[in-house]
C-alpha cells in the first residue's frame, strides 16, 4: 500500500485486524460497508455488541498505520476507506481492464490485460473467508482473458483440470506433428482430474483416441556402436512414460512395421508411452559378430540404446528371450529402470532338480538343429502364434529369416537355452509386473508366477489365451495391464518429486485456437 506515492512500512501494521479491515474495505465496491457487515466478515463467531469494540479498535490502529485520521471513518451505520481521497486498488483495475478487453474480444487486449495479472489475491489471507470469493472471481477472469488470447499453456498452468485448454494444447501439438506431446497432455489432465476422482469428459477421451488411432509413421532407424558392434534401434514418439521394449529371439525392425497386428499393437502402447525399441546384436538389422554373443553383452547394449536415445531412465518391457536381459538391467542398473515388465518368459529356459519349467537336457540337445530345419517355415512360424491366420504366419516367417539365418538362430536359441538369472531374482528392487498368458508354452505361467514369488512387491497376472506373441490374441487386455501399471509407477513418482513449473506462453507461432465452447 502507498500513500501520497509512499509506501507503508510493514512494521506500521501492529495489529493483524487493522490491515485486514483496510483490505476488506478496499475490495468493496465504493470502498463502503455497514458496520454489521464489516463485523461478520472479521469476526463471524462473535456477538454484534462483544464484536463492536473490536471494529473500532481496528479502525484506530489502521489509522495510525496509514497516518491519518481520515483513512477509516466511521460513520452512522457504516465504515469507509479514505471516502473524499482518489484511491486506486490494483485488484478493481484489473478486473475494470479486464472486463473491458473481455467486451471488446481483441485477442492481443485479452493478453495485455492478462499480464497484468499479479498472481494470487492477498495470498497471505487465503483462508479468510471473506478474501475467498474476490480471490476467485479474479482468477476465473484472468483465466478467461487467457482463453480468449489464445494463452492455453497459461491456462493449464493456472487450471491443470481445464479441459477446453487440454483439448486445445492436444489438437495444436497433433497439428504440429508432435503426437508425444499431445498424448502427454491428455495424461496430464486424466493426473489431475483423478486427484478429484474425476476422468475427463467424452469430449476429451474422444480427441485422445483420434489422436492414438492416428496412423503411426515408422520413425528413423539409426545405429549406436558398442564394443565395435553396430546396434540399430528406433524411437517411436507416444505418450509421457520412456519405454524400453527388449525383444524376444529375433526381431527386424523395419520388417516390423509390415505387420499390421504389430503396427496396431505400437499405435495401442505409443498412447501412453515413448517406445525404444533395438534389434539385439545379432538378429535384425544390428550387426552379426561372429562367436557366443553372452547375455551382459547384449543387456549392455540395452542400455547404449537408452544413452544414445537421450533417456536418463525408462519403464522396460522385456518378452520372451528380452526377459532375462530386462531383469538383469533392473538389478545391475536400477538408477536406469523406472519399473518392469516381464512377459511370456522365465529366469531360467532349461529345466533342472529344483526347476521344472524350460526345456529338458534332451530338448536343448535336438532343439537347435531342429530350428536349423525348420526356421522360416509357416509351421514353425504357426507354433508362436495359434490364433494367428496364414497371412500372419507368412508375415512371421518372413521376418524370422531376415531377422537371423538358420544357423544364427540355432545358435541362438543354444545360448538362449543356457540363460539362468534366477540369482538375481531377489537382487531387484523395481516395480515388477509379471505377465503370462494361460497356454504360453514358452513363458508358462508357473514359472511366470515363480518369478514374481521372489521379486520383491512383484504382481503377476495370468492372462487369457495361447499365443506367445504378443501383438496376437487378446491385446486390449494385456495393455490396458501395461499401461495401468506403468501410469501408476509414474504418478507415484511424480508425486515424490514434486510439481514441475510449467510456461504460461502463446503457441509456437503465436497460434491461436477457439475459445473450444468456454463461456466468455
Amino acid at each position: 500500500m502507498r500513500v501520497d506515492g509512499h509506501a507503508v512500512a510493514g512494521g506500521a501494521w501492529r495489529h493483524r485486524r487493522a490491515a485486514e479491515l483496510v483490505k476488506l474495505l478496499a475490495l468493496t465496491p465504493r470502498r463502503r460497508l455497514h458496520r454489521e457487515q464489516a463485523i461478520d466478515a472479521l469476526w463471524p463467531r462473535l456477538p454484534l455488541a462483544a464484536a463492536a469494540p473490536n471494529l473500532r479498535k481496528a479502525a484506530h490502529f489502521a489509522r495510525s498505520a496509514l497516518g491519518t485520521p481520515d483513512a477509516l471513518v466511521l460513520g452512522g451505520e457504516h465504515i469507509a476507506l479514505w471516502p473524499q481521497a482518489d484511491l486506486e486498488v490494483d485488484a478493481a483495475r484489473f478486473e475494470r481492464d479486464a472486463e473491458a478487453a473481455l467486451r471488446g474480444g481483441n485477442p492481443d487486449a485479452c493478453a495485455a490485460a492478462a499480464a497484468v495479472y499479479g498472481g494470487e489475491l492477498l495470498p497471505d489471507d487465503r483462508y479468510a473467508d471473506w478474501a475467498g470469493e474476490p480471490r476467485e472471481r479474479l482468477r476465473a477472469l484472468h483465466l478467461r482473458l487467457l482463453a480468449r488470447a489464445g494463452l492455453w499453456e497459461g491456462v493449464a498452468a493456472t487450471e491443470p483440470t481445464d479441459e477446453p485448454a487440454a483439448r486445445a494444447l492436444m489438437r495444436l501439438a497433433a497439428l504440429a506433428g508432435n503426437r508425444a506431446a499431445a498424448l502427454e497432455r491428455y495424461h496430464r489432465l486424466r493426473t489431475a482430474l483423478a486427484q478429484l476422482e474425476l476422468e475427463p469428459s467424452p469430449e476429451t477421451h474422444d480427441l485422445y483416441r483420434e489422436i492414438v488411432g492416428a496412423p503411426l509413421r515408422a520413425s528413423p532407424i539409426r545405429y549406436v556402436r558398442r564394443d565395435e558392434v553396430s546396434i540399430a534401434y528406433q524411437v517411436v514418439e507416444g505418450g509421457p512414460a520412456d519405454l524400453l521394449l527388449i525383444p524376444g529371439w529375433v526381431s527386424h525392425l523395419a520388417l516390423s512395421w509390415e505387420e499390421p497386428h504389430w503396427v496396431r499393437w505400437c499405435e495401442r502402447m505409443a498412447g501412453f508411452g515413448r517406445l525404444v525399441q533395438f534389434d539385439k546384436r545379432g538378429t535384425g538389422l544390428s550387426d552379426r559378430p561372429g562367436g557366443v554373443q553372452p547375455v551382459e553383452a547384449r543387456m549392455e547394449d540395452a542400455l547404449a540404446v537408452l544413452d544414445a536415445a537421450g533417456v536418463e531412465r525408462a519403464h522396460v518391457l522385456g518378452w520372451s528371450e528380452g526377459g532375462p536381459l530386462g531383469l538383469l538391467l533392473a538389478a545391475r542398473h536400477p538408477d536406469r529402470v523406472s519399473s518392469l515388465v516381464l512377459y511370456g518368459t522365465q529366469a531360467c529356459f532349461h529345466q533342472t532338480a529344483d526347476y521344472p519349467w524350460g526345456d529338458t537336457a534332451e530338448e536343448v540337445e535336438s532343439s537347435p538343429r531342429e530350428i536349423e530345419r525348420e526356421w522360416g517355415t509357416l509351421a514353425f512360424a504357426s507354433f508362436f502364434a495359434p490364433s494367428g491366420d496364414d497371412g500372419f504366419a507368412e508375415r512371421w516367417a518372413a521376418l524370422q529369416r531376415a531377422g537371423a539365418s538358420p544357423s544364427a538362430a540355432a545358435e541362438l536359441n543354444r545360448i538362449n537355452a543356457a540363460i539362468d538369472v534366477r540369482q538375481v531374482l531377489p537382487k531387484i528392487r523395481v516395480p515388477t509386473l509379471v505377465l503370462a498368458r494361460h497356454g504360453d508354452p514358452i513363458g508358462p505361467p508357473a514359472a511366470a508366477a515363480y518369478m514374481a514369488e521372489r521379486i520383491a512387491g512383484a504382481r503377476f497376472v495370468e492372462l487369457p489365451g495361447d499365443d506367445h506373441i504378443m501383438w496376437l490374441g487378446d491385446v486390449a487386455t494385456l495393455c490396458s495391464e501395461i499401461e495401468g501399471f506403468v501410469l501408476s509407477v509414474k504418478g507415484q513418482q511424480a508425486a515424490r518429486r514434486g510439481p514441475r513449473p510449467a510456461a504460461m506462453t502463446r503457441p509456437p507461432g503465436g497460434a491461436r485456437l477457439p475459445v473450444d465452447g468456454r463461456d466468455s
